[in-house]
């Protein structure tokens, strides 16, 4: 049958079940006959369509028709038929817009599941998501399906039709939707897998929309995207926290200013997370929330973003830094040398030059410790400190810095975790070419350690050798004079006792 004959029956499903056998075999036909047809026939076409599919979307969800693969046929047909209609640019009457409506109500019913029914629940989809891209009047109606849809799928671990790209490519319409509704709590649950699926994590675009999820609808999923965050990255995965810490960050500076309320809730959940950072009770919940944090540390700094940091660290890290346990001290010393300095813009300049002299007395306090652990971090820290910001330290406390580190730590001998310490914040330091000139009168002060009793400091120690000797470090030559006479003195022994042994 041809079209003209097949669009002239009385019943419309018998009009469906002709157009999908029809465009079995031609599909282009159908767009060239309803855009040739007059205003008037088109409208006796669809009089007859609609109630026909609304009919079998009845019969599909209802279950009460034992033939299903017709229903789908016809339901097929049906949409074709929309899809060819929306197309034209001459004539779409809003009775066209009622079908998709009814398609949309299969697509979205997810507890009636037909097999086989995926290549038209992705056609429907394809309407839908081409309506609401073009800002149709009504494609709110059918928005929550489109979308169920289209997260399901990007979710599956197999994603070969790009249900991810086409989800992204409707993201502006989520503001739309109302989380706080009954019938979108499926929405919701699909939304928070996202926050957990590789797909999403590995994909730059997909993080960019999950730091707009957490925002949406004034920060209502935010408390509960973090409680997920926490939970994934008990594991210790560097990369998964880092992935967590940018999109965080990503949402906290794109709605800086925006939404003050979102802003304080999500920044209340960062405190969270430094309190259990500094408090972690194994390493690998400690690696993964430092993780997490240092995208918040290692960023351009703007006066607003300083000022959440104070807000944020004040209340906790200095209680921790003087904790009675020493493992909270160590991991406190991490937190707080990472996110040094802490700056807060405050019209009396004596609050912010008070502010900065707590920290200096912190970094002293920590050098003298009494754990080996917080020392060695001290050190490490305070070395990075003095190469990044060498030219904003005040001389004396850079001074005073040096001297307790080369006068007392270098020769702790309670512990070669802070020998090595020195050896390795000095190869750090060593980056800083303004640090060269104080630098040339302490080298060698540690030249001994070429026979520490520690193989690992004796190593670094070499290394460190090493990078002095190339003519860029303009260093006093005594470090390595003394240091090779030392190695030749030690080797000379070694010799004469195996040569009395044999």
């Amino acid at each position: 049958m041809s079209l003209e004959e097949i669009f002239a029956l009385k019943e419309g499903r018998d009009i469906l079940s002709g157009v999908y056998g029809f465009c079995k075999e031609e599909d282009a036909s159908l767009s060239k006959f309803l855009e040739a047809v007059t205003q008037a026939q088109s409208i006796a076409i669809w009089n007859k369509l609609c109630p026909a599919i609304s009919d079998a979307v009845s019969a599909i969800l209802g279950k009460n028709s034992p033939d299903a693969e017709e229903l789908l046929g016809a339901l097929t047909a049906g949409a074709k038929c929309v899809k060819a209609a929306l197309a034209l640019s001459t004539f779409k009457p809003a009775i066209i817009k009622a079908a998709l409506l009814d398609l949309s109500r299969f697509l979205g019913d997810f507890d009636n599941e037909i097999v086989d029914s995926f290549p038209l629940r992705n056609l429907i989809s394809s309407i839908c998501e081409a309506c609401i891209v073009a800002s149709e009047a009504g494609s709110e109606h059918y928005l929550p399906s489109t979308i169920t849809f289209l997260l399901r799928e990007s979710l599956r671990a197999d994603d070969k039709e790009g249900f991810l790209k086409r989800l992204l490519a409707v993201r502006n319409v989520f503001e739309a939707l109302d989380f706080s509704r009954a019938d979108q709590v499926f929405i919701k649950d699909l939304l928070l897998r996202c926050f957990v699926h590789p797909n999403y994590l590995k994909c730059a675009d997909a993080r960019k929309f999950l730091a707009e999820l957490i925002a949406m609808s004034n920060g209502f999923l935010c408390d509960t995207v973090c409680q997920v965050v926490k939970v994934q990255i008990a594991s210790g995965s560097v990369m998964l926290a880092s992935q967590y810490g940018s999109i965080l960050y990503k949402a906290w500076k794109d709605n800086l200013g925006k939404s003050p309320e979102f802003s304080r809730r999500l920044q209340d959940n960062i405190q969270h997370y430094v309190q259990e950072c500094a408090h972690a009770e194994n390493a690998k919940r400690f690696k993964g929330l430092k993780q997490l944090l240092k995208s918040f540390h290692d960023v351009n700094r703007s006066d607003q973003f300083n000022t959440m940091l104070v807000e944020i660290y004040d209340p906790i890290i200095w209680r921790s830094l003087r904790c009675a346990n020493a493992t909270v001290r160590s991991q406190a010393a991490v937190l707080f040398l990472d996110v040094f300095p802490l700056q807060k813009i405050s019209p009396h300049p004596e609050e912010s030059d008070r502010l900065l002299q707590k920290q200096f007395d912190m970094l002293t306090s920590l050098l003298k410790d009494d754990d080996q652990r917080v020392r060695a971090i001290a050190i490490t820290g305070v070395f990075h400190i003095l190469r990044e910001y060498w030219d904003m330290l005040p001389s004396a406390t850079i001074q005073n810095l040096l001297k307790y580190i080369f006068d007392t730590l270098a020769f702790d001998v309670s512990s070669a975790n802070v020998r090595y310490a020195v050896v390795m914040g000095l190869k750090d330091l060593l980056q800083q070419p303004l640090s060269h000139k104080a630098l040339k009168g302490l080298l060698p002060i540690i030249r001994n350690y070429i026979h520490d009793r520690s193989e690992r400091v004796r190593v670094a120690f070499v290394q460190l050798l090493n990078m002095v000797r190339f003519p860029s470090f303009d260093l006093h030559f005594f470090l390595i004079r003394s240091s090779l006479y030392a190695f030749h003195f030690r080797l000379r022994i070694s010799r004469t006792f195996f040569s009395m042994i044999l």
